[in-house]
């Protein structure tokens, strides 16, 4: 077998830096522009941050090889990713967890009501003998003006009621949580609830019906993480939904975010092994997160699951819609989301995205510190281009390889190419406008000189493709089979070519996964052709 003048397998690389194994002078290195950071999955199978301009490593088994990911610019319209207990998020049937062995900081003063201080009291609640009481007659807040809330953070709610004949009391539904549903507690027992702070330094107020007759004690807000241990790594972790004892779907959900295809979450199993993620606009797709298989989809639909490490998955609906919602729900079988649910079931939720693109590309939000959420948040694209010179490839015989997968079957042309130093010099090899094909096209001079394409089984897994150019001699296989020839057309006489790009003029760019380019400086023979391309 032949060997090639370049080769690039993704192995090595650093900021504006994409290194190919061939030649070894680093003629054959490719340049990298991205501005901003993305996200990768690496080599432990976790979600990596990465530097500006540095190119992306995907792996998708441990132990394995990684490919090149490029993706274009993608922006997600989901405005807090990551935060589920903001009220961005509707909770119904389900709650939002965080994770209590990360509790900071008590936030009330005299939560035990040791003194008759510290407290605000509305008509009717009376401070004595370490509890605060109040009998009905009238609707009452008990407050404390304190500015220890931060904005942007989860806080653990707990307080106990006791000696309750009547009413309930809860959470006010204004102020530090501003915008949470209030919810009354109307046994006997401890309240616990996470809520999301929205305003810095707004007092804290629990809220008595004018029924309640009872006391309260031991009031406690602590600010919370999200849960460490199931971490997909980012280093930010995730929060758990948890479905409620009622008879009801049990979901959270932003509705009528925008026009979208692409809507994912990152899940793992805890109680609960299926999910469904949904549109409002009746697009569906179960998830079996335990086994990690897609389950039922509605007609229109489609489903992705992909594995990373620890039990997570990334579950993708792709269903287009001009008004799409963004929900995520357990269920107790596939194609079940109704049933009765036991009060601490659930999974943990992770980085939610919703893009206008037909694919589910890298996480767009970068921030570890959260303080970018509330907006959207958008990804660059990948720029490669400029491996090789005009010493590298031959004008007259040559056969350019590439063995990738795309990202989605999107009916865009997205190739590879080798470019000429005259406009409209050029040899390219990728995938087409047409669905799951495989184009390759060589131009000498501006004038069109063989074209040949082939159908694929599926674009969006790996492909061996291989072009092969010679006067009157050119040839396009695929996995193994010459699909299609051409024996008449001109190569490259009076032309010099001098670069291979993954951004062919900025108009037709390669965004897949791509395990290697490679490219021979001579015609390869049937037999190595075969060999070179056969999966």
């Amino acid at each position: 077998m032949s060997t090639p003048i370049l080769a690039m397998i993704p192995s090595g690389r650093k900021a504006t830096k994409l290194y190919s194994v061939l030649p070894t002078d680093g003629t054959g290195d490719f340049t990298v522009a991205r501005a901003g950071l993305r996200n990768e999955i690496n080599s432990d199978l976790k979600l990596e941050l990465i530097a500006a301009n540095v190119p992306a490593f995907n792996y998708d088994t441990l132990g394995g090889c990684p490919v090149l990911n490029t993706e274009p610019q993608a922006t997600n319209l989901i405005t807090y990713p990551i935060s589920f207990s903001n009220s961005y998020w509707t909770k119904s049937g389900a709650t939002i967890q965080g994770d209590p062995s990360t509790a900071g900081s008590e936030n009330i003063t005299n939560g035990s009501f040791t003194t008759d201080s510290d407290w605000a009291k509305g008509t009717g609640w009376t401070i004595g003998s370490g509890v605060a009481t109040k009998s009905a007659g009238s609707t009452a807040l008990l407050t404390q003006s304190i500015s220890n809330y931060t904005a942007g953070k989860t806080y653990l709610l707990t307080f106990d009621i006791t000696g309750r004949t009547a009413g309930g009391v809860g959470v006010n539904n204004s102020g530090v949580f501003a915008g949470v549903t209030y919810v009354s507690k109307s046994e006997n027992g401890q309240y616990k609830a996470y809520y999301y702070c929205t305003t810095t330094g707004t007092g804290f107020s629990l809220y008595a019906d004018g029924n309640f007759d009872g006391s309260v004690d031991n009031v406690s807000a602590k600010e919370v993480q999200g849960y460490s241990a199931p971490s997909v790594d980012f280093p930010t972790n995730a929060f758990k939904l948890v479905e409620d004892t009622t008879n009801a779907k049990h979901r959270v959900f932003a509705s009528g975010v925008g026009t979208s295809n692409a809507l994912s979450f990152y899940v793992k199993a805890d109680g609960r092994t299926w999910v469904s993620v949904l549109s409002n606009n009746g697009g569906t797709s179960f998830f079996d997160i335990g086994n990690g298989v897609v389950g039922t989809v509605s007609a229109g639909s489609t489903g992705k699951i992909e594995e990373l490490i620890g039990g997570w998955y990334r579950c993708t609906l792709y269903n287009s819609h001009s008004t799409f919602g963004a929900y995520v729900g357990l269920a107790d079988a596939n194609n079940s989301e109704t049933y009765t649910g036991d009060g601490t079931s659930g999974v943990y939720l992770f980085m939610a995205q919703l893009e206008t693109g037909n694919a589910a590309t890298s996480p767009t939000f970068t921030d570890i510190t959260l303080a970018a959420e509330g907006s959207t948040t958008t990804r660059l694209a990948d720029v490669v281009t400029g491996g090789g010179d005009v010493n590298t490839f031959n004008s007259l015989e040559g056969v350019l390889y590439l063995e990738a997968s795309a990202l989605s079957n999107d009916l865009t042309f997205r190739l590879i190419a080798i470019e000429g130093t005259a406009a409209n010099d050029f040899i390219n090899l990728g995938y087409t406008s047409n669905s799951n094909e495989t184009r390759a096209r060589i131009e000498v001079g501006g004038v069109l000189s063989a074209s040949m394409s082939a159908a694929l089984s599926d674009e969006t897994e790996i492909n061996k493709i291989a072009f092969k150019y010679k006067l009157n001699d050119f040839a396009l296989w695929v996995n193994g089979v010459e699909v299609a020839t051409d024996i008449l057309g001109n190569v490259f006489t009076s032309e010099t070519l001098n670069e291979l790009s993954l951004n062919y003029n900025s108009l037709t760019p390669f965004y897949g996964n791509t395990k290697a380019i490679q490219y021979y400086n001579t015609a390869l023979s049937d037999s190595e052709l075969a060999t070179l391309t056969t999966l």
